[in-house]
């Protein structure tokens, strides 16, 4: 059964590119811009993974984690946070909402190597 990957970032190009890469590795990828998408999203075709953004509009990264992470039916979806933030105190509040984080600029191949990681042990 092919996994589901939600995208959440409000760059396009980041989107795209990373819509093709999963896709090539054989992942259905779903796309949104913003938190507020994304929770919509995950209500009708809830996710194996996700892959968001902190800092985007009408419903921040750290905000969608917290619903996400609070919800019996969805708190047990790995998340992926990305950031361009580098404020130190950034990293852990990340590891502690989300399963991973990584700062931007990222390597897309180890990317999908944690991806990879990730669903391996869900």
């Amino acid at each position: 059964m092919t996994k589901k990957i939600l995208v959440v970032d409000d760059d396009e190009d980041i989107v795209k590119i990373m819509k093709i890469r999963l896709a090539n590795q054989g992942y259905e990828v779903i796309t949104a811009y913003d938190g507020q998408q994304a929770y919509d999203i995950i209500q009708k075709n809830t996710p194996d993974l996700i892959v968001a953004d902190l800092v985007m509009p009408n419903l921040n990264g750290w905000i969608l984690t917290q619903m996400i992470k609070n919800h019996d039916q969805y708190k047990t979806i790995p998340i992926i946070l990305l950031s361009a933030i580098v404020a130190q105190d950034s990293t852990p509040k990340a590891d502690d909402l989300g399963d991973y984080y990584m700062s931007k600029p990222f390597s897309i191949d180890k990317l999908i190597d944690k991806i990879h990681e990730l669903l391996e042990f869900k």
